[in-house]
């Protein structure tokens, strides 16, 4: 069982790493652009490109902590140390693992396609 300093550390590094995150998602739209296009035809090869604005790579490092397995600041991590600290009730803990229930089954793709978004830019994974 995890004890409060273990709580108040969690959260100190929590919100150091969203702050630095918030200060990369509050630069222009366009400097967290991606685009992707595809041009195929017939008797061609199928070329693709793929750009980033400049400020997606120093993202992807930022949000790193949260999305990594095993992390600390990993959603599964953080829930599983809030639970041990018994810092949430039996009845918030059905209603917060519904609402995790609910969120990953609406669209099971999407929720695989943007970790696999996020893992090609943090490992520097580009398509061309």
């Amino acid at each position: 069982m995890h004890d409060r300093h273990d709580l108040r550390k969690l959260f100190r590094a929590y919100k150091r790493s969203a702050s630095r995150l918030r200060d990369v998602r509050e630069e222009p739209a366009e400097d967290l652009a991606l685009k992707f296009s595809l041009i195929a035809s017939r008797d061609q090869p199928a070329k693709s490109s793929f750009a980033a604005g400049p400020s997606v790579d120093r993202h992807a490092a930022l949000l790193r902590p949260f999305m990594a397995t095993g992390s600390h600041l990993e959603l599964p991590s953080v829930w599983a140390t809030l639970l041990s600290t018994g810092a949430v009730t039996q009845e918030r803990r059905a209603q917060v693992e519904d609402a995790f229930a609910k969120a990953d089954s609406p669209s099971p793709g999407f929720r695989s396609w943007s970790v696999n978004v996020y893992l090609c830019h943090a490992r520097g994974v580009r398509a061309g």
